[in-house]
């Protein structure tokens, strides 16, 4: 992010309320953007939908997260250029998906790994319900989960306009998660919401994932709000 697009940003740092407004307004004046941007993720995560819930979400989970990450660092980009006040238009988006895909991946591999190990503890649980040494792996499963999803929330904004990587990337998702837990938990339960309905109703649901999306890009940078020179995240 280039120090005049940093300069357009309205939303001012410890302010929700301001944040919020910004989101809808951006919203409102950029439907066309926005439903571009849900068809694209909805595109690629149809597929990983149809194999978890037609086969086994342990293939469909990972293939769900890597589909999704390719394209999702992309939205974010389009998402705070929106934000900024600039205009993205399909090409342009398509043009963010291609520069950002390889980060969404490295990101998405973490989640891909997580989400089948998880999967896993819960059915040996549900295998063997009188061993109550599963509990202790399965409670770590559930605290890594848990703070992989949350940095989730931030980190793809972090890697874009921070430029960071790595564990240096995961450490400030998880520094922002920390300083700003209301925002991250409340954003993470629509996202949830969000797949529910996308396993319930159908992928369809997937088309309100980029107002999530620029919600993702806010709630970052309300807790971090001036990106250093050069966007890396350290002076």
């Amino acid at each position: 992010m280039t120090a005049s697009a940093g300069s357009k940003r309205t939303a001012g740092p410890h302010d929700p309320g301001h944040m919020l407004i910004h989101v809808g307004r951006t919203l409102w004046d950029n439907v066309p953007a926005s439903g571009a941007a849900s068809l694209l993720v909805l595109i690629a995560a149809s597929p990983a939908l149809v194999v978890g819930i037609g086969l086994s979400w342990v293939i469909g989970w990972p293939l769900l997260m890597l589909c999704t990450g390719a394209v999702w660092a992309g939205i974010v980009a389009a998402c705070a250029r929106l934000l900024d006040g600039d205009a993205c238009t399909l090409p342009a988006m398509l043009g963010l998906v291609r520069q950002h895909a390889r980060s969404g991946i490295r990101i998405s591999i973490v989640p891909a790994i997580v989400g089948p190990i998880l999967l896993g503890s819960l059915h040996l649980i549900d295998q063997n319900p009188d061993a109550g040494w599963i509990m202790l792996p399965l409670f770590l499963d559930l605290g890594v989960a848990i703070v992989v999803g949350t940095s989730l929330v931030t980190i793809y904004t972090l890697a874009i306009e921070r430029r960071a990587s790595g564990t240096e990337l995961w450490l400030a998702s998880a520094i922002v998660t920390i300083s700003r837990p209301v925002p991250v938990l409340g954003t993470l339960t629509l996202f949830g919401v969000a797949a529910w309905m996308a396993v319930t109703v159908g992928p369809i649901a997937l088309i309100a994932v980029a107002p999530l999306a620029m919600l993702c890009v806010a709630v970052t940078r309300e807790a971090w709000p001036d990106p250093p020179a050069g966007g890396a995240l350290h002076d």
